[in-house]
């Protein structure tokens, strides 16, 4: 199965999942992410949860077409999070189609609050399943939460290699806006890209 293969079959198991009592009890529909082309993925990015609101069934289950990516594509480009990265792209000269962006859960929580484990642990094959299609080199995780939801320990930020991957961590762009550190974050991911030894 080629990683193309793989991602189509992986988001079609997302958002027909029912297995959290998120998407069964709230009727909402998980959002597997955007990318553009697998194989051009500089930065793989892993955020919270969708957070924010989220398509109807008749966008999700149009045979699976991008209506449901560029759908949250341009919500990310809207909110927070997309400020931040579309700073943090531009000053490493990467376009929005040379990433991968992903949750670690995949529906929105209930007021945007913060997963629980069972939540994560339920979703967990699903961001091991997006790598395992893209193989990332780098990874930028959005906050010391998602580090840890994927079994990093480490103080934020912080710039490493694990099992030959290169991890760039910064908090979570909402805390860098409220806290003005949001280009002190850009620097630190611009001057630690590349070079993590």
């Amino acid at each position: 199965m080629t990683s193309i293969e793989l991602l189509a079959e992986t988001d079609r198991k997302i958002i027909t999942c029912h297995k959290c009592t998120i998407s069964y009890h709230l009727k909402l529909y998980p959002m597997p992410g955007f990318y553009t082309d697998p194989s051009k993925v500089k930065l793989f990015v892993v955020g919270i949860n969708p957070g924010q609101p989220q398509p109807n069934e008749d966008i999700l289950l149009k045979e699976l077409n991008n209506d449901y990516k560029k759908h949250y594509e341009r919500g990310i480009k809207n909110c927070k999070v997309g400020f931040f990265l579309d700073k943090v792209l531009n000053e490493l000269k990467i376009g929005w189609d040379e990433i991968f962006f992903t949750n670690i859960i995949k529906c929105s929580t209930p007021e945007n609050r913060m997963p629980t484990e069972i939540e994560i642990n339920e979703c967990s094959e699903y961001l091991r399943d997006q790598r395992n299609a893209v193989l990332p080199k780098k990874v930028l995780l959005l906050g010391k939460f998602v580090a840890q939801a994927i079994g990093i320990e480490d103080k934020v930020p912080f710039a490493r290699e694990y099992n030959k991957v290169k991890y760039y961590c910064v908090h979570h762009p909402s805390y860098l806006a409220r806290t003005n550190s949001t280009d002190k974050a850009v620097k630190f991911i611009k001057e630690k890209y590349g070079n993590i030894h």
